[in-house]
């Protein structure tokens, strides 16, 4: 059971919640992926591309995307990295503008890795600038 639950994306996780077996919990999953048609992957890819970065951390942003391909792979949807970033750079607000021309503008595809490295970097900065007319103010 805890190998399994290793493995298990949040969405899958609650599926599994208060399953007493290994078997209960695979009759859970099954259960829960097992249905899903066309038109429940559709809404799952337009739910992704949908994702927005409002007022959360960039952690808590690529955490949702991650989820959302998650549970795309579940049912065997796989999505590429390149289309990930894209994903990402879509849902981003104006003031990530800068780093989403630059990403863009690269020659070679960045990794998920180095997208979450830079638009960590980008967010401290936007921190950085918040809190320091506060300092000045005090």
């Amino acid at each position: 059971m805890i190998l399994i639950t290793a493995t298990l994306s949040s969405a899958a996780l609650s599926c599994v919640i208060g399953c007493q077996s290994s078997k209960e919990m695979w009759i859970n999953l099954k259960k829960r992926f097992s249905s899903m048609t066309r038109m429940n992957i559709v809404h799952m890819k337009i739910d992704l591309q949908n994702i927005k970065k409002w007022a959360e951390s960039i952690d808590f942003y690529l955490q949702m995307i991650k989820d959302s391909r998650d549970q795309l792979a579940i049912i065997g949807v796989n999505m590429s990295d390149e289309d990930i970033v894209i994903i990402a750079l879509k849902g981003l607000p104006p003031e990530y503008n800068t780093i989403e021309a630059v990403i863009k503008g690269r020659k070679n595809l960045v990794s998920l890795k180095e997208l979450r490295s830079q638009l960590k970097a980008e967010e401290a900065t936007f921190e950085k600038g918040f809190k320091q007319p506060l300092m000045t103010a005090m």
